[in-house]
């Protein structure tokens, strides 16, 4: 006669093995304060903790080393913490924990090749978990407004301390909160209890201070060790996403880039529609381990140089511990299709990281602006004289570094220098800083990123697709009468002078069929707009 266990307690070490791999991370620690049997099978199993965490996690590679028990407390510590409902209960004190312990799952996130993807990234548990823990809106947004823009948001203080003289400790939690919202990717552009304060002043004045570019930070998102400067990065986010948002509303193109959470910000997220096959490739190709080969999608902003001068030399005597105040003043952005090749590796300098080398590219790009703009359709290429220009490598801190020049008529005009957010061959793209070839001090200089575009797209009807695909959404008129500006302030939008209070009155006084019109004039603007190239600095 057979008879059944009677209590849980009796069934085989292998198949409580088996039950405790089913359950939620909470639920094994749990269950090992049931009995002294149940913590001598979880506790210190690391086979067992391996399984639970792969059973909600993508597996890392390589998996050596991986402290899996340690991995999965961390999970649990983390779902606790972030469990606050208010933003009173938020305990900022760890802060470093929190970003720690997130920065380390986007990098050990994974992909399938499934087609069933967006742009930015294939499917992924880790980018999966991670938009669900910041989804609540309050305890994710505390830990990504810790960074030294938000702190002079909150002080409001039109002059505040730049930073140069923190302390060690408070700098690098800023550090970590500013690359925390940096890979979280959605730029946050309202702040405060009622989001009736705007960020983008405050991140157009730390973008275009002509002090932040210096020969230490070789003009670029970097502090004079080396390192990102994520501070800086984060600004130019800010920047490039707001401008990005109020130009092109409902972009495909820059959707999957600014407004999908930690989307593509890992490396080898960029996976294209159809593997080539390596007899497809050259020797350089399949050498590159950047993957810089191919179409990349760029946008570049600028100041009025009347302004960008006004703002950085007519106000004296502001010492360097002192950031300059916020900077309401337009900005004009420009969009460019880059078409570029591996040309040349080499060796890492004694700069780089010694594991990889460093690639040179050539290229060519062109302006999906203006038929008129020179600049926009120069030579991108590898400046074979100078060691820093067209090239990536990867830093010894493990960042991957993209420096660039253009050239116009012959002569080297802009470079630029970035750094490319999540990794090698992250879909998430390279986010710097764009400045004159020879580092005048007067400038001009500003934000830029690229990311990769998809196997065979056209940018022309990309950028088409967007703007059918907000047309028939009423709330996209708020984006052509500025309803992102700050309450009452005059916004100029095609040549109207608009405010923000008196859009309903706008709206209701439309004819019958007006609303279309405008609509189907935005539509045919863009579509000339995508049609040829475009103004400004836009190919560095």
């Amino acid at each position: 006669m057979v008879t059944s266990a009677s209590h849980i307690t009796d069934l085989p070490a292998e198949v409580l093995h088996n039950v405790f791999a089913w359950l939620d991370p909470a639920s094994v620690l749990t269950s090992a304060r049931v009995s002294r049997l149940f913590r001598d099978l979880i506790v210190g199993n690391g086979t067992l903790w391996r399984d639970v965490y792969l059973l909600k996690m993508d597996t890392p590679a390589p998996v050596e080393g991986i402290e899996w028990e340690q991995e999965t407390l961390d999970l649990i510590k983390l779902d606790t913490i972030f469990h606050s409902t208010t933003t009173q209960d938020v305990d900022l004190s760890q802060l470093e924990f929190v970003a720690n312990t997130c920065i380390r799952i986007l990098s050990r996130a994974s992909h399938t090749n499934s087609l069933e993807n967006l742009y930015s990234g294939s499917p992924s548990a880790n980018v999966a978990y991670l938009q669900s823990l910041f989804g609540d809106g309050i305890t994710g947004m505390a830990f990504l407004q810790q960074s030294g823009l938000f702190e002079h948001i909150r002080s409001g203080k039109t002059w505040y301390g730049r930073g140069v003289n923190t302390p060690g400790e408070i700098r690098r939690k800023r550090q970590l909160s500013a690359k925390l919202h940096v890979l979280y990717g959605q730029p946050i552009l309202n702040y405060g209890r009622t989001r009736s304060c705007k960020t983008h002043p405050y991140a157009v004045s730390r973008v275009y201070d002509i002090r932040g570019f210096t020969e230490e930070n070789r003009w670029g998102p970097w502090n004079n060790d080396g390192t990102v400067d994520w501070e800086k990065v984060e600004a130019i986010n800010i920047v490039l996403g707001k401008n990005v948002k109020g130009r092109w509303p409902g972009g495909k193109i820059f959707d999957e880039v600014w407004d999908c959470p930690f989307g593509g910000a890992y490396r080898g997220a960029f996976v294209p529609k159809t593997e080539p096959d390596d007899d497809e490739l050259d020797d350089l190709d399949k050498r590159d381990p950047y993957g810089v080969s191919g179409s990349w999608y760029r946008i570049v902003c600028f100041l009025d140089y009347s302004d960008f001068f006004h703002f950085n030399f007519t106000t004296r005597n502001v010492p360097d511990s002192v950031a300059m105040p916020p900077l309401h003043a337009g900005e004009a952005t420009r969009l460019i299709i880059m078409e570029v090749k591996v040309v040349r590796i080499e060796p890492p300098g004694p700069d780089d990281h010694p594991s990889w080398p460093v690639v040179h590219y050539e290229g060519e790009s062109r302006s999906l602006d203006d038929i008129f703009d020179d600049n926009a359709n120069s030579d991108l290429r590898a400046e074979l004289s100078l060691v820093n220009k067209g090239t990536v490598r990867m830093t010894k801190g493990l960042d991957v570094r993209w420096t660039s020049v253009s050239v116009f008529d012959g002569q080297e005009r802009w470079a630029s220098e970035g750094v490319q957010v999540g990794g090698p061959k992250s879909a998430r793209g390279v986010l710097g800083t764009w400045f004159d070839r020879d580092h005048d001090p007067h400038g001009p200089a500003g934000p830029t990123a690229f990311w990769k575009a998809r196997d065979q797209e056209d940018p022309r009807r990309a950028l088409r697709e967007g703007v059918r695909i907000v047309r028939g959404d009423p709330s996209w008129v708020g984006h052509l009468l500025g309803d992102d500006e700050d309450e009452g302030e005059e916004v100029g939008v095609e040549g109207m002078m608009v405010f923000e209070d008196d859009i309903e009155e706008d709206l209701g006084s439309m004819e019958e069929g007006e609303m279309d019109g405008l609509l189907e004039d935005q539509e045919r603007e863009v579509a000339d707009l995508a049609g040829g190239p475009g103004n400004g600095p836009s190919s560095s």
